[in-house]
């Protein structure tokens, strides 16, 4: 992946590369307070974004 495209601290985000019929999907983020995962395969990849989600959530609620 080309790093220009990957969510850092200075550039939070999700990031979700779809598979192929040969390839597992994979995913990461990144938040601006430092927290990061990433996830291979497609139920991983679909509870990475649930995680992401709820992570952004808690920020908010946290008036952060």
């Amino acid at each position: 992946m080309s790093e220009g495209l990957r969510p850092s601290a200075t550039s939070p985000g999700l990031h979700i590369k779809g598979g192929s019929y040969s390839t597992a999907p994979t995913g990461e983020y990144a938040c601006h307070c430092g927290a990061t995962d990433s996830a291979k395969g497609t139920t991983a990849v679909k509870a990475l974004v649930e995680a992401y989600s709820d992570h952004k959530a808690s920020h908010a609620e946290a008036g952060r």
